[in-house]
């Protein structure tokens, strides 16, 4: 699965709106200028993740380590600091979502490009991303659960934050640290699962 990849319905919405239209006349084959609905969304799909790309670009975040890292030219290794947040509805408020992951320590840095289709939360500590990555994968959001997904090694260029500046690191008045006691961590991963079910 390709780290940059961005679901049918969020490319839909995000073209709907960019361009001031509907969903429907977005989808709608039978208008003059046709088409097959496939290629449409490929399309639409495709200028959707170059605008995510042209955005991390200019973020300082290196584009080509969201490609498959499953190619042999890429590295496997991936970062226990930054996080690759997928499955966004395209109505999420970035200051929201920013704020989730903020209750787990402090961000490095964290992008959302103009599609929302997706997001990029770097921390300046490894320990407080696993806890982030524990507390928030597969949380509903919006109605739709959040994705989360180590990004690869390498991603966030270290010298640059969310606002292109290098971040200044200030102490903050109460420190919590969270020990690390080395185990390794499963997922057992459940679909299908209504939100309402309990345990």
């Amino acid at each position: 699965w390709n780290s940059s990849y961005v679901r049918s319905d969020a490319v839909v919405d995000s073209l709907a709106e960019k361009y001031g239209m509907s969903r429907g006349s977005i989808l709608d084959t039978s208008a003059a200028s046709g088409g097959d609905l496939a290629v449409r969304l490929a399309i639409g799909e495709a200028q959707v993740i170059e605008e995510n790309r042209q955005f991390f670009a200019s973020h300082g975040v290196d584009v080509f380590a969201l490609e498959s890292t499953h190619s042999s030219d890429r590295a496997a290794t991936r970062s226990s600091s930054t996080l690759l947040v997928k499955n966004l509805s395209s109505d999420m408020v970035a200051d929201e979502v920013e704020s989730l992951f903020a209750r787990f320590g402090s961000l490095a840095s964290f992008l959302v490009p103009p599609s929302r289709s997706m997001a990029v939360v770097q921390f300046f500590e490894p320990t407080e991303a696993r806890a982030a990555y524990r507390g928030l994968a597969y949380r509903s959001y919006k109605h739709q659960p959040l994705y989360l997904e180590w990004a690869p090694l390498g991603l966030v260029s270290d010298k640059q934050s969310s606002d292109g500046k290098v971040p200044a690191i200030s102490q903050p008045a109460a420190v919590t640290v969270e020990v690390d006691n080395g185990e390794d961590y499963a997922t057992l991963f459940v679909k299908n699962l209504n939100f309402c079910s309990s345990e």
